[in-house]
Parts: structure tokens; sequence; C-alpha cells
């Protein structure tokens, strides 16, 4: 009986280097990357779904300043704390507030980060797709 190697058939090529912040890291864009990415993203959606359409946007501006300015900063707050915590997750415990720290304290920096991630992790799954349906066109081709 023969061995059909699937693994010769199969390229993942899913782990990737890249530097953030003046340092190097090896990520892995696999299942746990994509939903630690969405649920991110879902986290964030949930504590500024107060801010996320004109409706709630005119009954916010009816609120007294200082009501305004808690629900405001408890927004930002608590969405800067979501992201630091995937960036730790992805990264390493603490990279999340060196990067914020890195980036001037700025979460809409991190937020872009963790999009840029996202787009390359998407990418490299293109990529190992198209490699993949070369190489079976090449093999093909070479066979007829």
């Amino acid at each position: 009986m023969s061995v059909l190697n699937l693994d010769q058939k199969l390229t993942v090529d899913n782990k990737k280097a890249v530097q953030i912040g003046g340092k190097e890291y090896e990520l892995i864009f696999n299942d746990k990357f994509a939903k630690l990415v969405a649920d991110m993203q879902l986290k964030v959606a949930e504590a500024t779904k107060g801010f996320d359409d004109d409706d709630k946007l005119k009954k916010f501006a009816k609120k007294e300043y200082a009501e305004q300015k808690e629900q405001l900063m408890t927004a930002f707050d608590e969405g800067k704390k979501i992201v630091i915590d995937a960036l730790d997750q992805l990264l390493g415990k603490g990279e999340g507030e060196r990067l914020y720290k890195h980036y001037n304290e700025s979460t809409q920096a991190l937020t872009t980060l963790v999009a840029l991630l996202n787009k390359e992790a998407n990418d490299a799954v293109r990529e190992t797709k198209a490699k993949n349906r070369a190489e079976r066109r090449a093999k093909y081709n070479k066979n007829h």
C-alpha cells in the first residue's frame, strides 16, 4: 500500500515576522488570531454604541455636560482597555501598554495597528490560496 502525503500538497504559510514599535514579533495568522481580532472589534463597537447613529447622538447632545463627559470618557477608557488587552494577547503581556506609549498614547493608532495586522492576515491567506492554485495549475499543465 502506498502512502498519499498530503503535507506535500498543503501549503500553510501563516507565520509572519512583523515589526511594530521598534520590536519584532512572530505572529501566526490563524483562527485564534482571527477570533481575537473579531472579539476586540465587537467589544469596541459595544463600548461606543452610544455614539453610533444620529438618533443616539441627538440624545447625547441633550444631556448635561457632566453626563456627556462621563459617558464619553468611559467609552474612551473602555476602548483603550479593550485594544491594549487584545495587543497583550497577540504580542505578549505588557506590549499593549508599551505600544500605547510608543504611539504617543493614541488608542486610534493602536486600533489602526490591529486593522493593519488583520489586513496582513487576510493577505497571507489570499497569498497561500493563490500559491496553491498556481502549484496545482503548474502540475496540471505539466501532466497535460
